[in-house]
């Protein structure tokens, strides 16, 4: 067989059209047929041949990836990434990866011939995830308004624009560009390959195609029975339930059918195709009987919710049972820290602090899952958790070696109580369980030390853990806070929340646990996803990172006069901006239109919660004041006690934040002199960062009640 043959049997579903394209870029529609004369002048250069994807029976036969920018290194890793996940893991055989002779790549992908609906819906979810510049097809199919569709433009030709010759790359062989002739034979030994074929229904993400441009307007329930099916004796009124919904939202024929059938495919058992094809047509034949709004509506048949759990779903589910008043990111974070238990460069361990009985454990308890192995409940920790030091004895920390894992913590408050000895070993084995192991030595017990740990976690604690907090910010800090208010709530809405939900109890832990699990363990979210930061997301990263460990330095001070003993030695931002990196990441996978705004305003609320909040509203008030402030008056401001702000104003000046001018002044019986202290905010870079935070104020409200900022 020819080449020329060959390309129109493989590329060409649509004899009677094709499109040429121009010097500009641009292509001009050719309503006459294409033949192998044609494909051969689009191989010699003389033009340049675009083929319609959709035949005139709305079926086609490949499927094309396409991925176009200006960083063509950047374009060819995502290219490869779906290539590889095509190839490896749904075994398909029959692709190509082709350079497209300007500025990207295409990755093709033939099917055994399929509608055109059923390839997008199929396209769409397999790439979901990965960084897709344009995906063919784009329609489900063509009319009379949109005859032709998409066209792509056929491989192995100039490009009109670069002059360029689009060629494919060699997949078994670190994907390099292939010659000309290189590129004919690798086309003819994957022409021979069998072709994919399409499952006949999609059974993940089918209403995101089938419902658009209405989704609003299709019932959830509808969405629920479609995705979960039905028994036999329910299968035929809910069929006439699901066209009836979808045909009063202004759906055709032809998506109201693909939904029933996916329907179907969901039932047990199914029934024939055929059989459900033959109910939608006959439906059709009186719709104006079948659907009016005064036919009796069937009864929902029970059945158990299994849907596609989106972002959305999950903050509304959230909110439908915790009240979070005017801010819910502790949701955000604490997915972006479940999703990245397995992906992240560094772990993250959250603390989130509130007052008993603001809900915080409610907030985490979802993600307990007692039928896996990726959660632990931590609910007490001693020395002994992880390695006894006992011969033969069995550990914990064995169990954590190779195996991410997401940690729960419910009550840290009650490590406050152990003894101080105690708390100074158990801080220490959790220093080194960040870092990936844990090591017991100690006398007359066996030494141990297991590596390859990594644990993401999440702990809740009241207030009380503050103290503690700042003891170990002298040894090196790992955790991140998160702190959340809700003094400023009224009770009345709080009390009348607890007593609706005191009800339903079980049914809200059980719908929170559904909803949380299923959206965590998505796919998806089990390999790192390509985010790219943008150059200025990166710097707020870094100008955030930096701000926190000024912010958050401590040191000892005198018990009586609150000067300081010893040197300020702040640690390096290097963690720090690596777990707020994670962060970002983890948060710009939760939806593929995370907002940045969001994403900072979260990062932004760890920043502000882990730092030290007295030192921090202590230097907003000598940025607000135009003039130097005395320690006196500042005591007043803050309602804080003197050798307290000692601490931290001596704290910030050796931190070069703050300084002061110092004048001398007699008392009013004129027996003694003094040396008063006026202290004033420098020209520090985290100085100028928090100036430009024009909200940070209303954003230490929201944090720790507007009475108390």
């Amino acid at each position: 067989m020819t080449i020329e043959k060959t390309i129109l049997d493989l590329f060409v579903a649509r004899t009677d059209a094709f499109a040429e394209q121009n010097s500009n870029g641009s292509y001009t529609c050719h309503r006459y047929n294409i033949d192998e004369n044609i494909i051969r002048e689009h191989l010699s250069g003389k033009r340049t041949v675009g083929a319609y994807q959709i035949g005139q029976n709305n079926k086609c036969k490949w499927v094309c990836f396409d991925f176009d920018g200006t960083d063509l290194t950047e374009q060819l890793h995502h290219a490869k990434r779906i290539f590889f996940k095509l190839r490896d893991e749904e075994k398909i055989k029959s692709g190509l990866l082709e350079f497209s002779g300007k500025k990207g790549y295409h990755v093709w992908i033939f099917i055994e011939e399929n509608t055109a609906a059923s390839a997008k819906i199929w396209a769409e979810d397999v790439s979901r995830g990965y960084d897709v510049h344009e995906i063919f097809p784009k329609q489900s199919g063509i009319n009379e308004s949109e005859p032709f569709g998409n066209l792509v433009k056929l491989p192995l030709c100039i490009h009109k624009t670069s002059g360029k010759r689009s060629v494919f790359l060699d997949d078994e062989h670190d994907f390099k560009e292939l010659t000309y002739e290189e590129s004919i034979e690798h086309l003819k030994k994957v022409s021979s390959a069998p072709k994919a074929v399409l499952p006949k229904v999609i059974l993940r993400e089918i209403t995101k195609t089938i419902y658009r441009p209405a989704t609003e307007k299709i019932s959830d329930y509808v969405r629920d029975i479609i995705n979960t099916g039905t028994t036999s004796g329910k299968r035929h009124e809910t069929e006439w339930i699901i066209a009836k919904e979808m045909y009063k939202a202004g759906k055709q024929q032809d998506a109201i059918l693909a939904a029933v059938l996916q329907f179907n495919s969901n039932c047990k058992p199914p029934k024939e195709e055929s059989m459900v094809i033959n109910h939608i047509n006959a439906l059709f034949h009186a719709p104006e009987k079948y659907f009016a709004d005064k036919e009796k509506s069937c009864p929902l048949p029970e059945i158990a919710i299994e849907r596609e759990i989106d972002y959305d779903t999950v903050m509304k589910t959230y909110k439908k049972w915790i009240y979070f008043g005017e801010d819910d990111t502790i949701i955000d974070l604490a997915l972006a820290i479940a999703i990245t238990r397995t992906t992240g460069s560094v772990p993250l361990w959250l603390i989130t602090i509130a007052p008993s009985g603001s809900g915080k454990s409610e907030v985490i308890r979802p993600f307990t899952d007692k039928n896996d192995n990726t959660t632990e409940i931590m609910s007490k920790i001693t020395p002994n958790t992880f390695l006894s030091g006992l011969k033969d004895e069995p550990d914990f920390a064995e169990t954590l070696r190779g195996k991410p894992k997401l940690f729960l913590t419910f009550d840290f408050s009650q490590f406050v109580k152990l003894h101080q000895e105690v708390k100074g070993q158990i801080w220490a084995q959790l220093r080194d369980l960040y870092d990936g192991f844990i090591e017991r030595r100690a006398a007359g017990m066996v030494n141990k030390k297991v590596e390859n740990i990594r644990i993401n976690w999440l702990i809740c604690s009241t207030p009380i853990i503050d103290s503690e907090l700042l003891v170990q910010q002298e040894l090196g800090t790992r955790e991140l806070l998160y702190r959340f208010n809700q003094t400023d709530f009224s009770d009345d809405t709080l009390m009348s929340r607890i007593w609706e939900n005191s009800e339903t109890l079980e049914q809200m832990r059980n719908e929170l646990a559904y909803v949380v699990r299923t959206f965590i363990n998505k796919k998806e979210h089990s390999e790192p996803k390509m985010i790219i930061i943008p150059d200025k997301i990166k710097t707020e990263l870094m100008k955030t990172a930096r701000m926190i460990t000024f912010l958050r330095a401590a040191t000892e001070s005198d018990s009586y006069t609150g000067e300081l003993t010893n040197f300020v030695y702040r640690e390096m931002p290097t963690r720090v901006l690596l777990q707020l990196k994670v962060i970002y990441g983890g948060l710009k996978s939760l939806s593929d239109d995370y907002p940045d705004e969001r994403a900072l305003k979260v990062i932004r609320r760890v920043a502000l919660s882990s730092i030290h909040p007295l030192r921090l509203q202590m230097i907003l008030k000598l940025i607000e004041s135009d003039n130097p402030i005395t320690t006196n008056d500042l005591t007043k401001k803050l309602n804080v006690g003197w050798k307290t702000l000692v601490t931290q104003l001596m704290t910030a000046r050796q931190l070069g934040m703050v300084d002061y001018i110092e004048d001398a002044y007699t008392t009013e019986e004129g027996n003694r002199n003094y040396k008063k202290k006026s202290w004033f905010a420098t020209w520090h870079d985290v100085i100028a960062y928090l100036k430009e935070m024009a909200d940070v104020n209303n954003e230490l409200r929201q944090i720790y009640g507007k009475k108390n900022v």
